[in-house]
């Protein structure tokens, strides 16, 4: 439940390049911020990527200075003679001038310094998300965001293995953390590429992405320090089934409407409402969808209503008892509105989904929405112990059957609807399947 949970919502900043705001999770007095520097952590493993392509082009053309070499050869001569030493060597040795390439040039140097210290940087933040301890579902969270950094530092380690960048690691190791002999050595090599542009070209790109990548890299070093605070943070099995719940819907909700990079996305109301928006079609289509909040745009009947005291007047509180729906969805397209209201029980308890049916019900009508539904992990019809919960045991174990049931309440359109969600990963498919069938039902397109 919490893989895919955490697996979900962090795919979202891998999905949509667009989306770089945080995501706010209420958890009773606390909240699990998911920040917008998190699309930069998965930004960063693609720059890792990219960097690979630069570095494997610039070995095609690297750079090499030829330097001539004196050697004093037995019997086997390679290269020019020096008759001029000849005589006092002849005839055991052969003194000969050899040219040889070395590749231990500025540019040369700059390329495996920038690898070495973007390996450090991820090494740095990773030791950094494993300093704390976490809570049991936080452990899923951190090993989701820690496996991000390793598969970027095996990129990284991947470049250095390479034969001819690795003879330069260990001069590299000797500068890395000296800042002034990196930037001195930064200017060298921006000034060698502008006098010799026609041979160090390449390196062009490498100074490009070097600027970019130092940037990623340090919003990664602070993301793992902010990240920390969310690790201590006490989830209780009850909210990471609301999460998983919320997670569920998310995903078949981005799946029913194609929504894909072309989209426009945004969070809003302080990280707790989600937005999508497309213009591509006919018609534009906004669909926001909430985790416990209320949505500016969606009104409880309870803001506006006022309460008086049955022997003195002056009860001004009346609006705090308006409902709290756990999912909002609304979606507007062109004139047309839909409002559909989603809440998660973590519960087979036939009397408490029996009574939390009845809320999800009055929903339909404190907020007018269209479509009501309970979302639950199943129904154990072998412990009812009340009247009216054993009436409807028929009800609900046939549903459980099919995965859960949808109810026309009323000729206005009003639905009211069950989804059996069991939080076992092996099920989530057959989840999914049900929750599409009621999109289709809740939100036609």
């Amino acid at each position: 439940m919490a893989e895919y949970s955490w697996g979900t919502l962090l795919a979202l900043y891998r999905r949509f390049a667009k989306l770089n705001k945080g995501i706010v999770l209420s958890n009773v007095d606390e909240y699990i911020e998911l920040s917008g520097d998190i699309s930069d952590l998965f930004k960063a493993g693609t720059l890792v990527r990219e960097l690979v392509d630069v570095v494997k082009r610039i070995l095609v053309r690297m750079q090499r200075v030829s330097i001539d070499v004196v050697r004093i050869e037995p019997y086997v001569v390679r290269g020019r003679v020096l008759v001029q030493l000849a005589a006092k060597l002849f005839p055991s040795y052969v003194p000969v001038r050899v040219t040889e390439y070395r590749i231990e040039t500025p540019a040369n140097l700059l390329l495996v310094l920038t690898v070495l210290e973007t390996l450090e940087a991820f090494k740095a933040s990773l030791r950094r998300l494993y300093s704390v301890n976490a809570t049991e579902v936080m452990k899923v969270f951190r090993d989701i965001v820690a496996r991000e950094l390793e598969e970027a530092i095996s990129l990284c380690e991947y470049l250095l293995g390479d034969p001819l960048i690795r003879p330069l690691v260990l001069k590299a190791s000797l500068i890395l953390g000296n800042e002034r002999k990196i930037e001195d050595l930064e200017r060298e090599v921006e000034l060698e590429c502008v006098r010799k542009r026609k041979e160090l070209y390449v390196y062009e790109e490498l100074l490009k992405y070097r600027r970019l990548l130092k940037s990623k890299v340090s919003i990664v070093r602070k993301l793992a320090e902010q990240l920390r605070k969310n690790f201590l943070i006490e989830v209780s099995p009850e909210k990471l089934y609301e999460i998983y719940g919320f997670t569920l819907v998310l995903e078949s909700l981005i799946e029913y409407f194609k929504i894909d990079d072309e989209w426009e996305v945004d969070v809003d109301e302080e990280g707790k409402v989600l937005v999508f928006e497309s213009f591509s079609g006919a018609e534009k289509v906004k669909i926001a969808i909430s985790y416990n909040a209320i949505p500016s745009s969606v009104k409880s009947r309870f803001a506006a209503a006022k309460a008086h005291g049955l022997i003195k007047d002056g009860i001004p509180e009346v609006k705090n008892i308006q409902g709290l729906p756990d999912t909002i969805i609304k979606v507007e397209k062109g004139d047309e509105r839909r409002l559909v209201i989603i809440d998660y029980k973590y519960s087979r308890d036939p009397s408490y989904l029996v009574a939390s049916r009845y809320k999800v019900y009055g929903y339909l009508h404190e907020f007018d929405a269209d479509v009501s539904a309970l979302m639950a992990p199943g129904f154990a019809y072998d412990k009812v112990s009340e009247d009216e919960a054993y009436r409807q045991t028929g009800f609900y174990q046939t549903a459980q059957e099919k995965g859960g049931a949808v109810i026309h309440v009323d000729s206005g359109g009003k639905i009211l609807a069950l989804i059996f969600a069991p939080p076992i990963q092996d099920e989530v498919d057959d989840v999914k399947k049900a929750m599409l069938a009621f999109l289709r039902i809740a939100l036609p397109l």
